[in-house]
C-alpha cells in the first residue's frame, strides 16, 4: 500500500502514533502548514497543542497564494503578520523550522520569530537577510545582546528555502539552509529570568518594535529540543514527512488449496 501525500482531503497524521515518522514528533510544540491549503483567517496548529495562528491585518482572499509547491501565506510588509500568541519558548534548547521565500535580496525578511512582546530586545528569529553582505539565512537570538548564526551560502529571491535554527544552549546556536549547516554561534545569550518568548509569528519581529517584513511561509514548526542533523536532513528531503500517515498493515489468510489441509499462507500488504 503506497503512502498518500498528506492533505485535507486524503488525511494526515495528527499525532506521533499516526505518523510514519514518529521520532520527529518528539518535543514538537507547534506545526503550521499553510501548504495544505487556505483556512481563512486562522492557521491551525497540527501538532495537537492548539497553538493556532491568526492573520493580522491580512486579507484571506489575496494573502493565501498558490504556487508549484502548494499554498503559502504571504506577508506583505505593511502591518500584516501571522501571530500565534500561545506558541511560547521558555528556555533552551529549541528548534525553529520554516519553509519560505523572499521577494528580493536587498531587505530583511522574517520567516518566523518568537518574541517577548513587551520587550524590544528579547527574541529568536529565522530570517532571510538581504540587508547584510552575503544574503545569508540567519538564526538570531537577542536576549539583551544580539547574536546570530549565518548560513554558508546565500538565499535566492523568489525561491522556496528550508531554514532551520537549532539553539542548543546559551552558547551554541546553528542555522541550516536547505539542509546545509552554517556557522556555529557561541556568543553567550542566556535567557533572563523571569522571561519567556510569549508569542511566535510569521512575517514580523513581533515585539514592541513590530518591524514588518515581506515573506511567504509554506510550513513552520517549533520543538522544545535541539534537532540533530539527521532529522533536519530528513525534514528537508521530505517536508511533509511529519504528516505522513503510518502505513497500515493488513494481514489476511488465503484458503488452503484442495487436497492440502496443512497449507496456510499469510500475506501482509
Amino acid at each position: 500500500m503506497a503512502v498518500s501525500s498528506p492533505s485535507f482531503s486524503q488525511g494526515f497524521a495528527r499525532s506521533a502514533g499516526e505518523s510514519a515518522h514518529p521520532d520527529s514528533w518528539k518535543g514538537l510544540t507547534g506545526l503550521w502548514v499553510p501548504q495544505l491549503g487556505p483556512t481563512g483567517t486562522t492557521i491551525y496548529d497540527l501538532s495537537g497543542h492548539a497553538n493556532h495562528g491568526t492573520l493580522i491585518d491580512m486579507d484571506p482572499a489575496t494573502d493565501w497564494i498558490v504556487g508549484a509547491n502548494g499554498y503559502g501565506i504571504a506577508c506583505g510588509g505593511g502591518n500584516d503578520y501571522v501571530g500565534m500568541p500561545t506558541a511560547q519558548i521558555h528556555n533552551y534548547p529549541f528548534t525553529m523550522l520554516a519553509w519560505g521565500s523572499a521577494v528580493n535580496t536587498t531587505e530583511l525578511h522574517v520567516l518566523m520569530c518568537s518574541s517577548q512582546t513587551s520587550s524590544g530586545d528579547r527574541q529568536a528569529a529565522l530570517t532571510l537577510s538581504g540587508d547584510v553582505g552575503g544574503d545569508p539565512a540567519r538564526l538570531w537570538v537577542r536576549n539583551g545582546v544580539f547574536t546570530q548564526s549565518n548560513s554558508q551560502t546565500a538565499y535566492i529571491a523568489n525561491t522556496i528555502h528550508c531554514v532551520v535554527g537549532v539553539a542548543t544552549s546559551a552558547t551554541e546556536r546553528l542555522v541550516y539552509l536547505d539542509g546545509v549547516a552554517g556557522t556555529v554561534d557561541t556568543a553567550d545569550s542566556p535567557f533572563l529570568s523571569p522571561f519567556i518568548y510569549d508569542e511566535t509569528g510569521f512575517g514580523a519581529l513581533n515585539d514592541t518594535s513590530k518591524s514588518f517584513t515581506q515573506a511567504t511561509v509554506y510550513i513552520a514548526a517549533l520543538w522544545n529540543r535541539a534537532l540533530p542533523a539527521n532529522e533536519i536532513h530528513d525534514l528537508y528531503i521530505n517536508p511533509l514527512g511529519l504528516l505522513e500517515l503510518r502505513k497500515r498493515r493488513i494481514v489476511y489468510s488465503i484458503a488452503a488449496p484442495s487436497g492440502n489441509p496443512w497449507y496456510h499462507y499469510a500475506q501482509a500488504s
